[in-house]
């Protein structure tokens, strides 16, 4: 048996609309505009990607990262929009509860995310018709340990006592040379 509604488009609520029915077995057609269908609307539709927002809120440095970043806040709050009455999923880390402030709004915090690694989030949303978005993407990196101290070495480079001085040292020299080592990036 084939059933042909006919009446509404895609994401226009049917106030009613006519009935095909055939049975495919005898060839009898039943049509019938007497049966109002109410209440259900058709969306093929996939909502918006949904936008993302992390937050880190460790100092030194605190506020809206940018994708790539590096931060040391290991428990960030993920936020964003979405599609009115759209819900979220989440992957490439874990999040507690997903919280929706308005139809249009979520929020998560991170699950303790683990030092000395990127995490590749990605975002989808899912309409009430089960259409899914394409995915929004962040990339961080978690890193939580000081770098090492760094390494300094003052250096007397005038006659008559020359190389590297040690503390309280007395120098001739009124312009040392320093040097050092320290982590990239610190």
């Amino acid at each position: 048996t084939t059933v042909t509604l006919i009446g509404g488009v895609d994401a226009t609520p049917y106030t009613g609309c006519n009935i095909t029915l055939t049975d495919t077995d005898t060839g009898f057609t039943l049509t019938s505009n007497v049966l109002p269908l109410t209440g259900f609307t058709i969306d093929t539709v996939a909502p918006g990607a949904p936008t993302i927002v992390v937050t880190d809120s460790v100092a030194p440095v605190t506020g809206t990262l940018t994708s790539t970043d590096t931060t040391n806040d290991a428990d960030l709050v993920l936020s964003g929009t979405m599609e009115s009455g759209a819900t979220i999923a989440i992957t490439g880390l874990t999040t507690g509860t997903i919280t929706y402030p308005t139809a249009t709004t979520w929020s998560a915090t991170t699950t303790t995310l683990s030092d000395a690694t990127t995490y590749n989030i990605s975002v989808t949303a899912t309409d009430a018709a089960s259409n899914e978005s394409t995915a929004t993407t962040f990339d961080v990196t978690i890193d939580t340990t000081p770098p090492d101290a760094p390494t300094l070495v003052v250096t007397d480079d005038v006659a008559s006592i020359t190389g590297p001085l040690t503390t309280a040292d007395v120098t001739d020299d009124t312009v040392l040379a320093l040097s050092g080592t320290a982590e990239a990036n610190s």
